[in-house]
């Protein structure tokens, strides 16, 4: 997949992932509901990653020391994935 990117929406109150896509997008796809929608919810392009977009509800945001909103594997999904990895 190269440099393929990939988009998660957020609520910015929570962090909470609302919805993947691959590629970068905006809100734009809100039409005239864009401007009102963009002061709750937010999103973020990373690098592609079929594991975290196949997976989406493993994982949660959270800002880091700076403030930087990154993505964490939850760790009760951690804990269940563990046990199919063997030592």
């Amino acid at each position: 997949m190269g440099n393929e990117k990939m988009t998660i929406f957020y609520k910015k109150r929570t962090l909470e992932m609302c919805g993947t896509c691959q590629g970068e997008q905006t809100l734009r796809f809100l039409g005239d509901d864009e401007e009102d929608m963009a002061l709750i919810y937010g999103l973020i392009i990373v690098d592609y990653d079929a594991f975290v977009f196949t997976n989406r509800r493993g994982f949660e945001l959270i800002r880091d020391e700076n403030g930087k909103i990154i993505i964490k594997m939850r760790d009760e999904f951690k804990e269940s994935f563990m046990k199919y990895i063997s030592a």
